[in-house]
């Protein structure tokens, strides 16, 4: 190499690192956005803007119909999905493609009927998707007035179109065509009135609100008094390259959280509704500025704040400075190879079916068994006491261990179906899964650890009755049959176990 060559490295050596200090000095520092928890808007004055929201599943927002609860939805400007209008075929002005006002709302069958016409409360299940794949912007936010004891609600807008599809069903199915569980569907002028377990899509207008009411359907609270706040989206699981918090219908950023470049997002752990706010929590690592302010130090101020801290960076700029000099003045040409490190381990491999166990901790002495006589079949349970790593978070350790499985075993229980937070994210998360797979048929398989009712998300999965006498022997076949079909043969069974 020339003396030409090695100074003309040297001086872009130094250039770069020249570089890379001033683009160091001068740039805020990334924080955890979990320092910020938690993020909130006020009634009728913020709202909270998701830039590029993007579903871990398939549904941006997913409400599972808690009971004793009361559901009510309304579009500012929408249109009846074309798979709505074929379903109500029979209903002149459903036909219409005009955007008008829609509103999906409880239908009064006492003031309609007899006065002891009553019947069962309903439960509502809806799912918020964009209407095309993506959507550039998630704006939600609180118009109405303060909840109270009496309801909870938000709304949620975006300068694309948004699909919102629907379902009540009554909370026993034996009392499906019994008056209570009722919906008044309204299009502008018209309505028709709405039993049993009829799906509806409607697709909000660019720019125009959907707004979601929660209400109790008794006097049992849904949440601790008049500033409790309450949950509505058990799944959400979403990501986003940035979080606002602005004033309604403002470009001020009075919070602004930006993901770094590439593939890095902001998780949005939760959505909360109080009475006069709405509540998140964020998760990852972002660039964060408070009324356009970055609330970090620049690496400049960090360095100055310490003279130990000073005088290494300088030391560091000097042997910089020498090294390039030294490269560029010596003579002859080699090169230097490091020294090969040592190869890492390959993953082992896994010796039979891996299966997921999904449950909830209080059935855990009951699942142990399920995990033992799986075991002993041969096959490879997954249990989160006994699998999940030292010093991992649980969470994403779950989740890559579903994604990991080749069959998920959901252990149902009368606490299992009753219990709201991470197992019923969990659960929608599996089911996802299940609904991602082209050899789903057997991958999620629903068992009764007791006689308990069957959650309607896992309805068209064939159920196993475990604490029947057969359950173990079925359970073990069909994961005979799924290791059948995915190519894997399962381990010898311990005969003894």
């Amino acid at each position: 190499m020339t003396f030409r060559v090695r100074a003309a490295l040297a001086f872009a050596a130094v250039a770069a690192g020249l570089g890379a200090d001033y683009w160091f000095v001068h740039r805020p520092e990334p924080h955890s956005v979990a320092e910020f928890n938690p993020v909130t808007v006020t009634l009728g004055k913020e709202e909270l803007t998701l830039q590029s929201p993007t579903p871990v599943g398939k549904s941006l927002l997913s409400h599972q119909g808690g009971k004793n609860e009361v559901v009510e939805i309304f579009f500012d400007s929408g249109k009846l999905a074309p798979a709505t209008r074929r379903l109500l075929a029979a209903v002149s002005w459903a036909q219409s493609e005009k955007a008008q006002k829609i509103s999906y709302t409880t239908l009064d069958t006492t003031a309609r009927d007899a006065a002891d016409a009553k019947g069962p409360t309903c439960r509502t299940f809806f799912d918020v998707k964009p209407d095309d794949k993506t959507i550039d912007d998630l704006r939600v936010f609180q118009d109405g007035i303060a909840g109270g004891e009496d309801h909870r609600e938000f709304s949620i807008k975006s300068q694309k179109r948004i699909r919102v599809e629907f379902l009540t069903a009554p909370e026993d199915s034996e009392h499906a065509n019994e008056p209570g569980c009722s919906k008044l569907l309204q299009a502008g002028d018209h309505q028709v009135p709405l039993g049993g377990m009829i799906p509806v899509a409607v697709v909000s207008e660019a720019n125009a609100a959907v707004r979601f009411k929660f209400m109790p359907a008794s006097s049992t609270p849904l949440w601790k008094g008049s500033k409790g706040l309450y949950e509505p989206f058990q799944g959400t699981s979403l990501k986003a390259k940035s979080v606002r918090v602005s004033p309604i219908g403002s470009a001020q950023q009075l919070f602004f959280a930006n993901a770094p470049a590439g593939d890095q997002w902001i998780g949005i752990d939760e959505l909360l509704a109080g009475s006069d706010l709405l509540q998140t929590r964020l998760s990852g690592t972002a660039w964060v500025a408070v009324n356009g302010h970055p609330v970090s130090p620049t690496l400049g101020e960090w360095i100055s704040a310490s003279g130990l801290r000073a005088g290494l960076t300088g030391l560091l700029n000097v042997l910089v400075f020498c090294g390039a000099i030294l490269f560029a003045l010596k003579s002859g040409s080699g090169r230097w190879t490091p020294p090969p490190g040592p190869d890492d381990p390959a993953p082992a491999t896994p010796p039979g079916l891996m299966v997921f166990l999904c449950h909830c901790s209080e059935d855990k002495p009951a699942v142990r068994e399920v995990d033992r006589i799986l075991k002993a079949a041969g096959f490879q349970p997954w249990l989160d006491e006994e699998d999940i790593r030292p010093a991992r978070q649980w969470n994403n350790e779950i989740r890559e261990s579903l994604r990991r499985s080749h069959a998920v075993v959901v252990c149902l229980s009368k606490t299992f179906t009753r219990k709201e937070g991470y197992v019923q994210k969990e659960l929608r998360f599996a089911i996802d899964l299940a609904d991602e797979k082209l050899d789903q048929s057997l991958f999620l398989i629903p068992i009764r650890l007791e006689d308990c009712e069957l959650l309607p998300s896992l309805a068209k999965w064939q159920m196993i009755d475990w604490f029947q006498p057969a359950g173990r022997e079925k359970l073990v076949r069909v994961l005979r049959e799924r290791a059948k079909q995915v190519g894997i043969e399962p381990a010898a069974s311990n005969a003894n176990a």
